[in-house]
């Protein structure tokens, strides 16, 4: 039995739909990960998401994923990595750099 390349096998988005190689995605199909806290009256938001829709085509290597603090003192900061896990595990950094600087200003 021939087995199919993973990175052929059609994608499912959000909303069920299957895509398929190549094929442009939403930006809700390419979120992996979203950490929100509500801190002061701010959202302080943790983003992770694959750049692979927005990569050339032709363009040769691994899928970029992109992981990004949004708003607060470390809004802004972003980590790249290639690989799905390594983009968790940059999440993972992410947050836990947004909760040590939420603790740093409480003095904790």
């Amino acid at each position: 039995m021939q087995r199919r390349n993973d990175s052929e096998a059609p994608a499912s988005g959000a909303d069920g739909e299957e895509t398929q190689p190549g094929e442009e995605r939403s930006a809700e199909q390419r979120v992996m990960a979203v950490t929100a806290i509500d801190y002061r009256g701010r959202v302080l938001t943790v983003v992770s998401r694959s750049d692979a829709a927005r990569r050339d085509a032709q363009a040769a290597g691994p899928a970029s994923f992109t992981t990004i603090i949004l708003s607060g003192p470390l809004g802004q900061l972003t980590w790249t990595a290639e690989t799905w896990r390594e983009s968790l595990r940059n999440h993972e950094t992410a947050v836990s750099k947004l909760i040590r600087s939420m603790t740093a200003e409480l003095g904790v």
